[in-house]
Formats: C-alpha cells, sequence, structure tokens
C-alpha cells in the first residue's frame, strides 16, 4: 500500500487460503453494511442485533472497529472550528476595514444628503442595504465557486493525500485519494455567519456617520 504502518503489520494471502484457514466453506465470514449517515451506525446495529436470526453473531458499529477514525473526526473537528474561527476573524476585519474607509470617503456624499433633508434613519437605511447587497453577492460568488471547485472537480478528481505528504489514521491507513463533499447546511451557515459579520463591523462607522455634522462635512476637502 505504501503506508509503513500498514505494510509492517498486514500479510496479504489470496482468498481461497483464507477462506481454507478460517474453515469457512465458501460462507461469509464477515459482512459489512453501508449506512448514508456513518454517525448514527451505533443505533442502526442495536436495531439489527435485536433481529431473531442474527442472535448469534457479533455485531459492531465503526466506532468500536475502528475508534482511531472517531478520534481524528473529532481532532479535525476542533482543528477546523480554529481555523474557521481565525478566517471569520480575518473576513471580519478586511470588510470594516473596507466599509470604514468607503464611508470616510463618502463624507461629504452624505453632508448634501443630509443638508438637503434626508434624515440620519434614511441614511442608515442607505448604508445598511449597500452592505448588505454587496455581502450577499460575495456569498453567492463565493457559494457558487465552492461548490463548482468541490463538486465540479475535487469531487470526482479527488485529491491526492500521498503528494501532500499526508497520511490518513488508522483505518484509513493505505488509502491515497479523499473525496470532499459538500454539505448544504455548511453553505447556509457560512453565507450566514459572513452576512451578519458584514452587518456587524457596519455598526462603529455607521454611528459615526450619524454623528456627523453636515455644515462640518460639507467642508471636507474632496
Amino acid at each position: 500500500t505504501g503506508a509503513a504502518l500498514v505494510d509492517s503489520s498486514v500479510a496479504y494471502v489470496p482468498r481461497a487460503a483464507a477462506a481454507r484457514m478460517a474453515l469457512a466453506s465458501g460462507d461469509a465470514t464477515e459482512v459489512i453494511a453501508r449506512i448514508r449517515e456513518p454517525l448514527q451506525a451505533p443505533e442502526v446495529a442495536a436495531r439489527i442485533a435485536r433481529l431473531p436470526r442474527l442472535s448469534g453473531l457479533s455485531l459492531v458499529s465503526w466506532r468500536e472497529a475502528a475508534p482511531e477514525v472517531l478520534e481524528a473526526m473529532e481532532v479535525l473537528r476542533v482543528m477546523e472550528l480554529i481555523r474557521t474561527a481565525v478566517l471569520f476573524a480575518l473576513v471580519g476585519v478586511g470588510i470594516f476595514n473596507t466599509v470604514t474607509m468607503a464611508l470616510y470617503e463618502r463624507r461629504r456624499e452624505f453632508g448634501v444628503l443630509m443638508s438637503i433633508g434626508m434624515s440620519p434613519l434614511a441614511v442608515f437605511y442607505l448604508l445598511v442595504l449597500e452592505v448588505a447587497l454587496l455581502a450577499f453577492g460575495g456569498v453567492l460568488i463565493g457559494v457558487g465557486g465552492g461548490i463548482g471547485i468541490v463538486s465540479g472537480w475535487f469531487g470526482k478528481m479527488g485529491i491526492n493525500v500521498s503528494t501532500l505528504g499526508a497520511r490518513l489514521p488508522g483505518a484509513l491507513a493505505g488509502a491515497t485519494v479523499i473525496y470532499p463533499l459538500i454539505r448544504p447546511e455548511n453553505l447556509l451557515l457560512a453565507g450566514g455567519w459572513v452576512l451578519g459579520i458584514s452587518l456587524a463591523v457596519l455598526v462603529v462607522p455607521l454611528y459615526r456617520i450619524l454623528r456627523l455634522e453636515p455644515a462640518t462635512a460639507l467642508r471636507d476637502r474632496p
């Protein structure tokens, strides 16, 4: 397989020889059931174990058969949470910087609007609508690009982890290609976070703009 952990502890023999050693006489020694939701394997295993015709068989889920996979999933989950938090923090800083500079450069524009009778509340709605439209457009482009790249390319071609120097843990050792999947709930959650951050960072610059004196803003040099 190319994986030192597997090749140092696993011996490969012909199927016929393995059947003779297990005295299987052509019968199966192990039956594996694949379910749609892997995390529900213990519940499914418990329901199958209650069937009378399977009372003499040993039934285990992948959590008991390969506990190292569950540990790896938990480690990856924590790493993903940290990475996501850092990523969203960087997104927030970038949006805050862009929005602050854009609003500061439009001080004269807001001064003119307020001087001709536009209320601060109307200015508030205008700015919120602008930022919401920009953020929504960015989310659509990002989600569309993510779906196209993951589903259209990596989902079919896969990612060869061996070329990256990575090794999959335990029961997955020896595998060289993984195929990423997209979950709609993850896309919706990420899009919602981006929209929320975009509106949240608008609070400080918007507060300054609403306290702006029109006469002072009109004296600003372009």
